[in-house]
């Protein structure tokens, strides 16, 4: 019998003491003062960071995607107003003022051309990551918007940088007045020699993709930088070898001269 006893209160004994560990930290926790909001970077902190990043060719794709963390750029206490910020003056909402619009990185490009830039550099990343131009294009509209705080109708068209360059995400047609639709077409993937080559209207051509299957059938998106010569566009990767020709093939080629972008099926040879 007293062993039974003492049995019952050791175990009593236990179940006490977690249960008192239990209530000393819910007491701790409760009583643990609310941690601090995030620190708003002042106008010239931003901008220092905006300016290392440019210096920095391993921070390209950092500096096309960090905007502002305040809400209030020009000081008058009204936060997320559409104002006007930059050398170049583009609208934008306080609370996404990123480093392309305040700080230009002419190593990158200047005006238009270097939004443009930052869309190519980030959907060439976001594409060698997630394989796909569909999630690669989510993936930027994610991370450059105009913000919702701010009506985006109230931006004249020509003038909406945002419309005009990301909207499209990685391989539709700008929008904007100068934006136009580039010829493509003629397509023909070469898999021994590891070549695809297309006719086109491009002069200045920035980026070609090709979409298809593999031969167990997942998506294969292959992209690089193309060369222009006779009116054709060609591009050599050895990632072509992998395309099942017996499945449809996409190209798109986005074009900086014109302005634009060109989508056509593709033939295929092995």
């Amino acid at each position: 019998m007293k062993s039974q006893i003492t049995l019952e209160t050791i175990i009593m004994l236990v179940v006490l003491l977690v249960l008192a560990g239990v209530m000393i930290t819910l007491i701790l926790t409760t009583l643990k003062p609310p941690s601090s909001p995030e620190k708003v970077l002042s106008k010239q902190e931003f901008l220092s960071m905006c300016e290392n990043y440019c210096n920095d060719p391993e921070k390209d794709v950092e500096y096309c995607r960090t905007y502002w963390n305040g809400r209030d750029w020009n000081g008058n206490n009204i936060p997320s107003e559409l104002i006007r910020v930059g050398k170049y003056s583009w609208p934008a909402c306080e609370d996404r003022i990123y480093c392309f619009l305040v700080k230009p990185c002419e190593r990158l490009g200047t005006g238009i051309e270097l939004l443009r830039r930052c869309r190519d550099l980030l959907c060439g990343t976001y594409i060698d990551i997630y394989e796909s131009v569909e999630v690669a294009s989510r993936k930027l509209k994610s991370d450059i918007s105009f913000s919702t705080r701010c009506d985006l109708s109230k931006v004249p068209k020509e003038e909406n940088w945002y419309l005009r360059v990301f909207e499209g995400g990685c391989f539709e047609k700008e929008e904007g007045i100068s934006g136009s639709v580039v010829s493509l077409q003629n397509c023909l993937i070469n898999v021994d020699n590891e070549k695809v080559e297309c006719t086109t209207s491009c002069i200045s051509p920035t980026l070609l993709i090709v979409t298809g299957k593999n031969n167990e059938g997942d998506d294969v998106t292959i992209y690089g930088s193309p060369t222009i010569s006779d009116g054709k566009a060609r591009l050599t990767d050895s990632r072509l070898k992998d395309i099942d020709c017996d499945q449809e093939i996409n190209v798109i080629l986005q074009c900086e001269k014109p302005e634009g972008t060109g989508i056509a099926s593709a033939n295929c040879k092995s």
